[in-house]
């Protein structure tokens, strides 16, 4: 992204949509700074405005959000509580007393509807707050100029990567039955070289898979060795296009075979290109159908301790691997 300034508290609440991917409600929006420039935000839903019983629920997401600016050594950090005042309110004050003597707080914005306070600067607002209008601002035309897009709230970002409906998932749950029937069994030493083969040539293409191909290629992910010789491509690729390939193939999953394409589509969306809501949403969709998925644990994990994306980038390569046998005399 090139330079964007954000010079007053308008701007900051206009540029939030942009590197969040959508419009944010209920949120503790964290925009970490390091030798003045962004290079992380992170968003956390709002907590209860009462605790349960005798914790701290304010203070417990203050002392996550700690851990995680340390670990990317940012010197500042501004804070942004989206919701009602109960609720935006004590999250931003919790994170303010927690990090104010390990960095700098530029700024604590409560935003509520269209107008917005700075606990930072009570004698700046008057105690109605002050009316904004993001599209008004000089970073959203920048960044709507370049041909940024915010979905207008996290739904609304789930629903892209929402599962088929009526025919078009019936046509696909159909062929992947005929997939599962007419690809070469897989005998007791797992895959063997025809099925390699077949994946490689069906992550070849750049473009959509045909309903044929993808439930082939639905089919052969439900085995780890090709799982993770798939993942390696998808290293290997353009971030962007796999993301935009992944998304495609885990809408087209039936439920029972989507965990493999929604991890390969979180990997490629937090590690490869940064976008953490996006792979979170996905990884819910790979969890909510196999809890126990070792690779969709594994990126959740890495989202929820706010790993930088790029330490988390795979080396493996291909010869790394399980050799995979010739095909079985059978």
């Amino acid at each position: 992204m090139p330079g964007i300034n954000l010079a007053t508290p308008q701007d900051i609440i206009a540029a939030v949509p942009y590197l969040l991917g959508f419009h944010p409600d209920d949120s503790l929006v964290v925009i970490a700074i390091t030798a003045r420039r962004v290079f992380v935000i992170v968003r956390y839903d709002l907590p209860d405005s009462v605790a349960v019983g005798e914790r701290d629920l304010a203070g417990e997401l203050a002392d996550r959000l700690a851990v995680v600016l340390a670990q990317h050594e940012a010197d500042s950090v501004m804070l942004l509580g989206y919701g009602t005042a109960d609720r935006a309110r004590p999250a931003l004050i919790a994170a303010i007393a927690r990090l104010a003597d390990l960095l700098t707080v530029r700024e604590a914005l409560q935003v509520t509807g269209s107008r917005f306070w700075s606990l930072l600067c009570a004698e700046c607002c008057p105690p109605d707050g002050i009316e904004f209008d993001s599209t008004a601002t000089v970073p959203a035309a920048q960044l709507t100029a370049l041909g940024f897009a915010p979905y207008d709230s996290r739904d609304a970002m789930r629903a892209s990567i929402a599962p088929l409906e009526g025919t078009a998932a019936e046509a696909m749950q159909a062929a992947v039955r005929r997939a599962t029937a007419d690809l070469p069994p897989v005998g007791i030493d797992g895959p063997d070289s025809r099925h390699l083969a077949r994946l490689r040539e069906l992550l070849a293409p750049a473009g959509p898979l045909s309903d044929a191909d993808a439930a082939d290629l639905i089919v052969l992910l439900g085995h780890l060795r090709l799982r993770d010789e798939a993942w390696i491509l998808t290293e290997a690729g353009e971030p962007d296009a796999q993301v935009a390939f992944w998304t495609d193939i885990t809408r087209r999953a039936p439920a029972s075979h989507v965990a493999a394409p929604a991890s390969l589509m979180a990997y490629a969306a937090a590690c490869m290109t940064g976008n953490g809501v996006l792979a979170r949403l996905a990884l819910e969709r790979a969890l909510a159908v196999q809890p126990d998925y070792e690779l969709a644990q594994l990126i959740m994990m890495m989202l929820d301790s706010g790993i930088e994306p790029s330490r988390c980038r795979i080396r493996t390569v291909a010869a790394d691997l399980d050799p995979i046998p010739g095909p079985s005399a059978s």
